[in-house]
Formats: C-alpha cells, sequence, structure tokens
C-alpha cells in the first residue's frame, strides 16, 4: 500500500515538472470573525514617538470600515483642523491643515462611534520649532578682518537634499546690517557661510539675522528673529623686527636732533649794531690833532 501511494506522489511531481506547474502555498491572513468588532492593528506614529510638523496620522483596522463613523469617532488634542483621507477601505490618515503645534503632547482618541468594543487612546509629541544651533563670530565678538566669516548652524535641514549647484541657488537664510560684499554659501542642508569678498574697515560693527519665520525642510518655522552683532578690532602692531626697531630708533634720533639745533639758532643773542660811519649822511672824517697856524 505504502509503495502503491509513493508511486501516486512521483507520478504526480512528474506530471507538475512536465506541464511546467509549480504548487504555490501561500499564507492565509487572519480574518476577522464575521459580525466581530473591528480592532486597529496598526497606528503611525506609535504611542510616546515623535511627528514631524506635517506629518499624517494613521490607523489601519482588521476589517473595512464605514468611513462616516470612524472620522466622527476620530478626536485629537488640543483641536487640529485637518483632513482625513482613505488609502483603502481599512486604512485612514489624518493631516492637519497648517503644522502641528510645535513641541506639545498631542492625544488621538478613536471613540466607541467607530464601533470598537473599547476606545483607543494614542499619544505622541509634535517636533519643536526650527531653531538655530550656533552662530559665527558668536554675539558680541571682537574679530579682525581676516576671521570675519560669518557661520550659522541650524538644528535641522533647512533645505532639501540635492546637488550643490541647486543648494546655491537656495535663498540665504540670514541679513547683514550694514551690507556685505560678498558669497553665501549651503556647505549642507543645515550648515550656511558668509564670506565678504572685500576688507572690512576696523572699529565697524555688524548685526547678522537669522529672520523669524524661516521655514525648514521638515515644515517647522523659527518662532523669534535671531541676532549676533559683533565688532571689527582695529589694526594694532604686535611686534617689530631688530632692523625695524633701529630705524625708527634713528627717525627719532634724527627728529630730535633737528628740532634742537633749530632751537639753539633761534635763541642766539643778536649782535650789537656798529656806528655808522655817516652821520645825517655827510661822511665823518678822522678827528686829527694836528692843525695848521
Amino acid at each position: 500500500m505504502l509503495r502503491r501511494l509513493l508511486l501516486v506522489v512521483l507520478l504526480c511531481i512528474t506530471a507538475f515538472n512536465t506541464l511546467g506547474v509549480r504548487p504555490v502555498l501561500s499564507a492565509q491572513t487572519a480574518q476577522p470573525e464575521q459580525g466581530s468588532a473591528p480592532r486597529i492593528i496598526d497606528a503611525y506614529p506609535p504611542s510616546g514617538m515623535q511627528i514631524a510638523p506635517r506629518e499624517s496620522l494613521i490607523l489601519t483596522f482588521d476589517q473595512p470600515m464605514d468611513r462616516a463613523s470612524v472620522e466622527t469617532a476620530i478626536n485629537v488634542t488640543p483641536k487640529v483642523t485637518g483632513a482625513f483621507n482613505w488609502q483603502d477601505a481599512q486604512t485612514v490618515t489624518f493631516t492637519p491643515s497648517d503644522t502641528w503645534p510645535h513641541d506639545v503632547t498631542l492625544t488621538l482618541h478613536v471613540g466607541t462611534g467607530a464601533r470598537l468594543d473599547n476606545p483607543a487612546t494614542y499619544t505622541f509629541t509634535a517636533m519643536p520649532s526650527l531653531a538655530v544651533a550656533n552662530i559665527t563670530p558668536q554675539n558680541n565678538a571682537d574679530v579682525t578682518a581676516s576671521q570675519t566669516k560669518i557661520i550659522v548652524v541650524f538644528d535641522r535641514p533647512v533645505i532639501p537634499l540635492t546637488t550643490a549647484e541647486e543648494s546655491q541657488a537656495q535663498p540665504a537664510p540670514i541679513q547683514i546690517d550694514p551690507p556685505i560684499v560678498g558669497t553665501g554659501t549651503w556647505v549642507n542642508t543645515s550648515v550656511y557661510t558668509f564670506t565678504p569678498t572685500t576688507s572690512l574697515a576696523g572699529g565697524s560693527r555688524y548685526t547678522v539675522t537669522v529672520p523669524a519665520g524661516l521655514v525648514a525642510a521638515d515644515g517647522s518655522a523659527l518662532d523669534k528673529a535671531v541676532t549676533s552683532t559683533f565688532r571689527v578690532a582695529l589694526a594694532q602692531v604686535k611686534s617689530l623686527s631688530t632692523s625695524s626697531t633701529t630705524k625708527l630708533a634713528a627717525a627719532l634720533t634724527n627728529a630730535t636732533s633737528g628740532k634742537a639745533r633749530r632751537s639753539t639758532v633761534s635763541s642766539a643773542p643778536a649782535p650789537n649794531p656798529q656806528p655808522s660811519s655817516r652821520l645825517n649822511g655827510i661822511p665823518k672824517r678822522p678827528f686829527s690833532s694836528r692843525f695848521k697856524t
């Protein structure tokens, strides 16, 4: 009997191979019992996770749902306006009209209006607003004319990841007052540098401002303007070589000697005037003791 069974199996395999047919094994997904209450089998983001400013909430049920009753049963706190979208009969998404309130804990509640046996609640945190991590030069810093490259670092990508040529076409995220002639470059998606092309005058003060409302790649925005003011230091003599010191001393000595000579000449007494040999235009003759008698 066993031999006959093995023979039948071999004949079946041979027939499948001859006809090019392969037996297919499929995993059957467990289906809910007919008439059972629906369940949420997946939620995104998972409870306790962080969500991007414009990211959608996603709920997946274990069976086709009545869309109107589900949308009525979903409630987000604090209240956020948005739109529902059904990817299929079992999956619904909710996307905020603008952005999620930043840096707050949000609660998603699905009530029994969706025919669930028990209501479901999920909590998640909206990302904080865009922030400036660092500005160089720092506020109130004194810098030399050769150290005036401005570097702004953000805490997340501000421009999308793209080619170097396309990134340079992105607008500058800073304003400089008074204006400086130079070149701005996005080093990466979150770091911007500005290099002056002309020397900055010593003693000048400049203010760098990252304006409020700057929007990051994830949709978050800068709440308040961030500023940094720096001063270009005056040039100073740090050292003199021996030859320079000697020349400077000689110049000072010559200048002092020349001044002394001029002072000596100007202070010499004027010579006494000699009696004139003429009186009232008549020439004087020398007096003689000899005379005729």
